[in-house]
């Protein structure tokens, strides 16, 4: 699978939930956890990842693809080949399931579009989204009230704008603050 789309809408929290319904584990990996100053050695732990994955069975989720699939067209470096070249080959013969995320699709090789199945972009929220998710995120936070078309006039919100408006918000105000606040922290966000 390749989840797609602006940061914030959502592609590790389902990666998540596919997770907790077929009842496997879950396994998120970054490049700061499989990159390797050393050469080769980040085409080894690619491997170990994904044998680990294999064994576990483990959804394995590659965050950040982007910086494993890059364009291999404007390599300088053999080493920057082979890195892509070992993910490729580790996505073919993984028989289990594989998320790959990142926010920059067109920085991605084209070779590797072809290997996923399934591509899913994720969009910023529509207007019954952020209603939706105002009344589950924001009711701790504030009196939310029965119009929320102020709501509509923002633009590419996400999930994680409002989980990081409500985080600060309850770190900030002890007690419940007015749905104007929370507004202008929702715009101050995007």
């Amino acid at each position: 699978l390749l989840f797609h789309g602006f940061p914030g809408t959502g592609k590790t929290e389902f990666g998540k939930y596919l997770s907790a319904q077929t009842g496997l584990s879950f396994t998120v990996k970054r490049a700061s956890e499989v990159f390797d100053k050393y050469v080769g050695e980040t085409e080894k732990i690619l491997s170990s990842v994904f044998t680990n994955a294999r064994l576990s069975k483990s959804i394995l989720m590659i965050d950040e693809a982007d910086s494993f699939l890059e364009s291999r067209t404007n390599a300088d470096h053999t080493w920057e080949v082979s890195k892509v070249n070992e993910l490729l080959c580790q996505l073919e013969q993984h028989e289990g399931i594989v998320i790959c995320s990142t926010n920059f699709l067109s920085n991605l090789d084209s070779a590797a579009l072809r290997r996923f199945i399934f591509k899913i972009e994720f969009k910023p929220l529509t207007n019954e989204g952020k209603h939706i998710i105002t009344q589950r995120m924001l009711s701790e936070v504030c009196e939310i009230p029965n119009d929320l078309s102020e709501l509509d006039g923002i633009d590419l919100l996400t999930p994680g704008d409002f989980k990081a408006v409500r985080d600060r918000l309850l770190i900030i105000h002890s007690d419940k603050i007015s749905w104007e606040e929370v507004i202008r922290e929702l715009k101050l966000e995007v």
